[in-house]
């Protein structure tokens, strides 16, 4: 059970996550390398239970 679970107002989450990948074709290079990773995460309150 996490904060505001089971009364309002209720706590709303949402992520967004960017990864950037290496593209080389140099075959002496791992071509899925990850060059820049980007994570937000973002929480509030809200007053009913809906889709996100």
């Amino acid at each position: 059970m996490g904060p505001n679970d089971e009364t309002t107002p209720y706590l709303k989450q949402a992520y967004t996550l960017e990864m950037e990948y290496n593209n080389d074709t140099n075959p002496n290079l791992n071509p899925h390398t990850i060059l820049k990773k980007t994570q937000t995460h973002m929480s509030g309150t809200v007053t009913s239970v809906g889709v996100i």
